[in-house]
């Protein structure tokens, strides 16, 4: 099972990133533009795993998220890995990366690299739009998006082959403890 966590996009930021990636198209990006279907943040990858390991996967997950408050990333720009002059892959993402977003990155690498996973520190929070061909340029857009993401859930997600790509099936979900009025 090749598996990550995440968060999963609500069905309105969904289509906002779909109309995000059409801009891109239409000002010239050409590539393998993500279904909006795949659109997640992705928070650790996992990597391979024995299906005997969902369990205490999805236990970590749980136990993280209980203990994680709720919040919102807030997309206000277009970047690519590994930069915008080379990108191989094109993303919206937050300017600034929440608190809250980094605390529970930082948590869910801790607790999987406790179960002996070595794991990347990536803490950009984005979605991946866009593969671009080689020798693309990332066109301007004028203005910044603007979307909001609620988080309020982990999922922990398996990446499955399908006809050529790749699809992603939710396998488990870990609320996270609600924000407190203020």
């Amino acid at each position: 099972m090749r598996l990550f966590v995440g968060l999963e996009i609500d069905p309105g930021a969904r289509v906002r990133l779909a109309a995000l990636a059409k801009r891109l198209e239409d000002r010239g990006l050409r590539g393998r533009y993500e279904h909006p279907s795949k659109y997640h943040v992705t928070l650790a990858f996992l990597g391979n795993a024995a299906p005997a390991r969902l369990v205490e996967f999805a236990a970590a997950m749980h136990e993280v998220g209980s203990a994680s408050r709720a919040f919102s990333l807030h997309v206000d720009r277009i970047g690519a890995f590994p930069n915008e002059r080379n990108p191989r892959i094109v993303w919206a993402g937050c300017r600034a990366q929440p608190a809250e977003y980094r605390k529970l990155a930082t948590a869910l690498h801790a607790a999987y690299e406790a179960l002996g996973l070595t794991l990347r520190n990536e803490h950009v929070a984005h979605v991946t739009l866009c593969r671009p061909e080689e020798r693309a340029h990332l066109p301007m857009l004028g203005r910044s998006p603007s979307i909001e993401i609620a988080a309020e859930a982990l999922a922990l997600f398996e990446s499955l082959p399908a006809d050529g790509t790749t699809r992603y099936e939710v396998r488990e979900r870990a609320p996270l403890a609600a924000t407190t009025g203020g």
